[in-house]
């Protein structure tokens, strides 16, 4: 059998090693990530539509008709993936019951459909793909993947809390991707070889997509476990005394804290000061500051003093030293800008 070698290949065998080993890796995460479980489900699924590019591109499928229509084609899985990932990422009690499988009908659908069709002659494929695959079913596959990809989307963005502005960030993103993902097979003709693939976008981006998801959340996942590490060599009789006097004597409220007045109040030195910070609450010590005072600041719009400062002058007396920072802190920790933050708790009250 002869292999076509070329970049995109290597690009391809790369990410089918990387992301069989990181979904592997993921799926046998600890019980205390077991948000890693869908993870390493979709970048499974992710990797077997890579092998389908993979096949076509090393000319498999030319040299094996029997591998036609394997299947490897789990578009349909997408969106219930990403939905649970990030359900269990928001609910760690979250767990999946029996009345959640009907999620997956759809792709238990289109394996179905494959699993029957590669199991027919040369002839019967050859006609299946000019007459049905290539003009109907191949446009199926990936609009109807993509639609739930956007179903699901919608729903982890409705239901993830306020201040997981990383989460929506990274909802936003996979948005943007599959927008383009639908408009342009139905416009690339202008701008490609008759020759191209159709889809692609989908093709060539979807493997980079994969490393880049089994990169992120292979060192997310050390990231996590030297923080554990970490947390367990905090001193908590420390971390208490630093928690404690910043609350009782409002420090935050100091535009000029530094952490050194920090732990020149707990009499610690900073390095300790600063480690008991960021591994014992998993914060910088600027975000452990700016989230005091953002409280601050929602305790004075619940009060009703916006209705006799501005945000500018309720933000300094809060601690912020200037309005670019303030709007920045503002919107790490709530997800909103201090206006929509407002209204809705208008709506709400």
């Amino acid at each position: 059998m002869q292999i076509d070698f070329n970049p995109i290949v290597l690009v391809q065998f790369l990410v089918l090693v990387h992301g069989l080993t990181t979904g592997i890796l993921l799926l046998s995460s600890s019980t205390e990530a077991r948000h890693n479980f869908w993870l390493g489900c979709l970048v499974l699924a992710m990797t077997a539509q890579t092998l389908d590019s993979f096949f076509t591109s090393t000319g498999i499928y030319r040299d094996h008709h029997q591998l036609y229509f394997a299947p490897l084609f789990y578009s349909w899985a997408y969106g219930p993936l990403l939905y649970f990932y990030l359900k269990r990422l928001q609910d760690s009690n979250f767990v999946f019951e029996p009345k959640h499988r009907w999620h997956f009908l759809p792709v238990l659908i289109q394996f179905l459909f494959y699993s029957l069709i590669v199991a027919q002659s040369l002839d019967f494929k050859t006609w299946f793909w000019f007459n049905v695959h290539k003009p109907l079913t191949r446009y199926l596959d990936v609009y109807v993947g993509i639609i739930l990809v956007f179903v699901y989307l919608y729903r982890s963005n409705e239901a993830l809390r306020l201040e997981q502005l990383r989460l929506r960030r990274f909802i936003y993103f996979l948005a943007g991707f599959f927008i383009l993902a639908f408009i342009d097979p139905l416009i690339n003709f202008l701008y490609l070889p008759a020759t191209a693939p159709r889809f692609y976008l989908i093709q060539y981006a979807i493997p980079i997509f994969t490393y880049w998801l089994g990169l992120s959340a292979y060192f997310k996942e050390k990231k996590a476990q030297q923080v554990k590490i970490a947390r367990s060599e905090v001193n908590p009789e420390h971390l208490k005394a630093i928690v404690k006097v910043v609350e009782e004597e409002k420090l935050y409220l100091d535009p000029e804290l530094s952490l050194a007045d920090l732990a020149q109040q707990v009499k610690l030195n900073t390095s300790v000061v600063s480690q008991a910070i960021n591994a014992g609450l998993g914060l910088s010590f600027n975000d452990f500051v700016n989230k005091y005072r953002v409280e601050h600041f929602i305790q004075r719009l619940q009060k009703g003093d916006h209705l006799q400062l501005t945000f500018l002058a309720l933000a300094l007396d809060c601690g912020f030293n200037s309005k670019n920072t303030f709007n920045r802190a503002f919107r790490k920790i709530t997800g909103k800008a201090p206006k929509d933050f407002l209204e809705e708790m208008a709506e709400m009250n």
